[in-house]
């Protein structure tokens, strides 16, 4: 995009929305001149209309054109769409599903998904309408990255959307789990610990290069939550759904518990799992990440690669 393009978004907002709701869409594609307006404009008329006529275009029009343009750019796009979404409300929040479903990348796919639910409004009034959604999706085989959707899901850390995670454990290839365990947000919750920790003793004691490679990885994702926590406690209680616009103030469930005593409270459990892995161990960086004392000897650890 030139510098000398006007993003129509930006610089007239009423005007893009009378664009947006203009049926017809040759006269959009002409009224529209930055890929900012035709895919935000696209993506909002999927969210006002759910029009399920016009999703085989929108499809084509993401990975034809949309997918063209670097990471970086669909970021910034992307978060045209959130931003309009949360100013005309959470109904219209299928505008982001392309994002969540059609993106191969990570972040994106993550973020999406972190947003879809949050922001999302609520069906009979049960709070887990957006990530029983954000399931049905990967279960019906639509995401172009299911494991960037799942791992969306479990940066939310409510427990209640990790028992939804819970029966895809069996079925995800190791590199899906990497994937998942690469999504965090730094926000670092006791159920997304507890979640890892429980498929860790599933598969501590299995052999096979599959299971030894996804158990790697769930230790990677655990290292992560320790290592990579930018917030000053560990979250604990169920996340408010969708999340409201005032903080942690509106969050009357949350709990923060102190990272050392957490660490504590998970020690034996930690311990007790890398007295049954193999030789060479991995789990000891994790442990160390809690700022815990492992019980391996250092020539029984993996090296870092």
């Amino acid at each position: 995009m030139g510098n000398d393009v006007e993003v129509l978004l930006l610089a007239n907002p009423q005007r893009f929305m009378e664009v947006v709701q203009d049926d017809d869409a040759e006269s959009r594609v002409r009224s529209l001149n930055t890929l900012d307006d035709m895919m935000t404009c696209e993506a909002l008329r999927h969210g006002l209309y759910n029009d399920r006529a016009n999703l085989p275009a929108l499809a084509d029009f993401y990975r034809q054109a949309f997918l063209l343009a670097p990471v970086e750019r669909r970021k910034q796009i992307y978060s045209h769409v959130t931003m309009i979404v949360q100013q005309i409300g959470g109904w219209t929040v299928g505008a982001i599903t392309p994002f969540m479903l059609l993106d191969p990348d990570l972040a994106i796919v993550s973020t999406a998904t972190v947003d879809y639910a949050s922001v999302g409004s609520l069906l009979d009034e049960d709070p887990m309408t957006r990530p029983k959604d954000a399931v049905m999706m990967v279960e019906r085989g639509i995401p172009e990255n299911p494991a960037a959707l799942l791992g969306g899901l479990l940066a939310l850390g409510d427990p209640r959307v990790c028992k939804l995670v819970k029966p895809f454990r069996t079925l995800l290839s190791a590199d899906q789990v990497a994937t998942i365990t690469k999504c965090q947000s730094g926000f670092t919750a006791k159920c997304v610990v507890e979640f890892y920790l429980e498929w860790l003793e599933e598969l501590v004691d299995q052999r096979d290069h599959d299971a030894e490679a996804t158990y790697g990885n769930v230790v990677a994702g655990l290292y992560r939550l320790a290592r990579e926590r930018r917030i000053p406690f560990i979250a604990d209680g169920f996340r408010p759904f969708p999340v409201p616009g005032d903080g942690e103030e509106g969050w009357p469930d949350l709990r923060r518990l102190d990272p050392s005593v957490f660490a504590t409270s998970i020690e034996r459990r930690l311990l007790a799992i890398e007295r049954r892995e193999a030789v060479p161990r991995v789990l000891p960086h994790a442990i160390r990440a809690f700022e815990l004392i492992p019980l391996s000897r250092n020539d029984e650890v993996a090296a870092v690669q």
